[in-house]
């Protein structure tokens, strides 16, 4: 029950305060991450909450969402032919070119903001069946 306590507590004052929660968790070297790793892989019981708590919102992510959530601008406009950069984008080179590769890097990050709330609140909603 504390340990649970201290991962909503990380979950609230470390992750949401970060402006890029996704960095955190994808290094794994923040506290909520490490000490996530640790207690899920020590119990069993917790490997099946977390399935059970995870399985929609992750289905919901796989079925409603096609995009490349990219949110570096290089890497982003990699993912494109040079005709479709020049659809997307307009003219490379251009102010207009960065403007617009800077506007879907930024709906990229809000995105996943957005998807990395959604998944604590999944977990905040099934806390109590936790097992003991």
């Amino acid at each position: 029950s504390y340990l649970l306590q201290v991962l909503r507590y990380l979950i609230e004052f470390e992750l949401k305060e970060s402006d890029n929660p996704r960095r955190l968790l994808r290094r794994g070297t923040c506290a909520f991450s490490i000490l996530f790793k640790l207690f899920s892989e020590g119990l069993f019981s917790a490997k099946l909450f977390l399935t059970a708590t995870l399985h929609e919102p992750i289905m919901q992510l796989l079925v409603e969402d096609e995009d490349h959530l990219e949110t570096d601008p290089n890497k982003l406009i990699e993912r494109f032919s040079p005709v479709q950069q020049e659809k997307l984008f307009g003219e490379k080179g251009t102010e207009k070119f960065k403007q617009r590769v800077q506007e879907m890097v930024d709906s990229n990050e809000a995105k996943l903001v957005t998807l990395v709330n959604k998944f604590i609140g999944y977990l905040k909603q099934n806390t109590y069946c936790f097992p003991h």
